[in-house]
């Protein structure tokens, strides 16, 4: 080969190992700022040398390929020489026989004549328009690097996350309101000081700054503790449920736990000046409850006129009540009697009724012994009075306590368990109010139960009874509140609603 072609042979290798150079830059830029851009749109981030290792591997890889690719061969530069300055294939027709070892006279005049040609153009510019075909590719880089380097970073959002925020006026003045009336309200002194500890560490974590789901799970644990410290004082539970299963006895059981649930019978007081007014009736509607049992439990007795049947009837009364409460030996069932006026009281009607069928009327009549008999009853249940009023005051304070942290923290019913409900021991289902309300989840009380459209399903609209969804709705206002964008006056409207939805509306309001 001659001097002359292989100085364009140089020519054509430098430029082919720059544009290849130039190639695998660019594309090294393209895979970069694409990755770049990608991860910064989906709130991903790297370390920087990690992009810039991505880059330089691939403009190596792109690039040394590029060279092979691009990289001319000898019959190739011999063509484009023949072209560009017109040459009539004699570089070719060089490039050709240039392998023979001993050419033959001609080759070597052709091939002389070939190099004086090149010679006389090797000052000539080669044309490079070729080189334009591969201007997109800087371009391209170009745009796509400038882009991941300017395109703002995605804030990656975490679908279960809740951003802090400060409880509201409105709440925080509800609860030292709800604290105060617990202050001044008349739980006994077992209780009060528990309920207010709770109260007061709730408020404490209501002035620091946390999200819904953690001031929810605030309040759900304050009414739990409060739940279990008032329950533990309260026995007439465990009588009613221990009597419950027999015939015998469960009327007892019954009345024992109308009169100590008897406020539930009308709407939740959401006011302390409605505690105070249930409370006092307890003193009228509590012995009336337990009264009835004793006008329920003489009425069997109404037309028997022989003392010993009625004497019989009697034992088997205080045997079965001893056997279902008292007699751990023969009953595994028996509550876990502690120290309450309740379990005494009960403990003296059982000996009362025992002596007095044992001593078989002395001689009297079957009506003065009937009227002994109801004398016994109902100075049992005077015993039961006193003891049952604290304890059904207790009770309802624990309600009220609970609708009202329920209303201040925009509780749902699905936010607390149903362990905290009390169960009827006579095994019958509450009925509505015969106003015409309806029950809500758990023990809430609404102030009635028309339809409303449930079109949580959207294949299946349909009319419910508010009743059943007016939780849910509560749960998606409460969520919209707890975002913080809602005014002060929105929410008290909202409360005050919530409070009539909840507790319906005394006449004339």
């Amino acid at each position: 080969m001659t001097d002359n072609f292989k100085v364009f042979r140089k020519k054509f290798m430098i430029i082919a190992a720059l544009t290849a150079a130039a190639v695998g830059v660019c594309l090294g830029l393209l895979v970069t700022g694409a990755l770049l851009l990608a991860l910064r749109l989906n709130a991903i981030a790297l370390a920087w040398w990690i992009y810039l290792l991505v880059g330089l591997g691939v403009a190596a890889l792109c690039g040394t390929a590029a060279y092979f690719i691009i990289r001319p061969s000898d019959e190739r530069i011999a063509r484009k020489l023949d072209r560009d300055f017109a040459l009539g294939q004699k570089v070719q027709t060089m490039v050709e026989f240039s392998a023979e070892e001993q050419p033959v006279q001609m080759v070597l005049m052709q091939r002389r004549q070939t190099d004086e040609a090149l010679g006389e153009v090797a000052k000539k510019r080669l044309k490079m328009g070729w080189l334009w075909k591969f201007a997109f590719i800087p371009v391209l880089a170009a745009a796509m690097f400038l882009g991941g380097i300017l395109a703002p970073v995605q804030k990656r959002v975490d679908p279960d996350y809740e951003a802090p925020v400060a409880a509201t006026d409105t709440q925080l003045q509800a609860l030292r309101d709800l604290i105060a009336d617990v202050e001044s309200s008349d739980l006994t002194q077992t209780v009060k000081p528990r309920t207010l500890e709770e109260l007061n560490s709730l408020l404490g974590k209501l002035e620091t700054i946390k999200t819904p789901t953690q001031r929810k799970q605030d309040a759900i644990y304050a009414i739990n503790a409060i739940d279990g410290a008032i329950e533990a004082t309260i026995s007439y539970t465990q009588v009613c449920s221990a009597v419950s299963d027999d015939q015998i006895v469960a009327p007892l059981g019954t009345a024992i736990f109308s009169a100590a649930t008897y406020y539930q019978s009308g709407k939740n007081p959401v006011t302390m000046a409605e505690v105070r007014s249930y409370q006092e009736q307890a003193l009228n509607v509590i012995p009336a409850a337990l009264y009835g049992w004793t006008e329920q439990f003489m009425a069997q007795f109404k037309d028997v006129t022989i003392i010993s049947s009625i004497s019989q009837t009697v034992t088997t009364f205080a045997n079965t009540l001893y056997s279902q409460l008292f007699d751990e030996e023969n009953n595994p069932n028996v509550p876990a009697l502690g120290t309450s006026p309740i379990y005494d009281s009960l403990q003296s009607l059982i000996s009362s009724l025992m002596q007095f069928a044992a001593s078989g009327g002395n001689g009297q009549s079957a009506d003065v012994f009937k009227s002994n008999l109801r004398g016994i009853c109902n100075t049992a249940a005077d015993a039961l009075v006193p003891e049952l009023t604290v304890q059904s005051y207790s009770g309802m304070m624990n309600d009220y306590i609970r609708d009202a942290l329920v209303r201040i923290f925009r509780l749902s019913a699905q936010d607390i368990s149903g362990d905290e409900e009390q169960n009827d021991p006579s095994g019958d289902e509450e009925q509505p109010p015969a106003d015409g309300g309806g029950f809500g989840e758990g023990e809430i009380i609404v102030g009635g139960n028309d339809l409303v459209l449930d079109a949580s399903d959207p294949s299946d609209p349909h009319s419910v009874p508010y009743a059943d969804i007016i939780a849910d709705y509560n749960g998606i206002i409460s969520e919209q509140i707890d975002k913080g964008t809602t005014k002060e006056e929105l929410i008290l409207l909202y409360n005050k609603f919530y409070e009539y939805l909840y507790g319906g509306m005394e006449q004339g309001e």
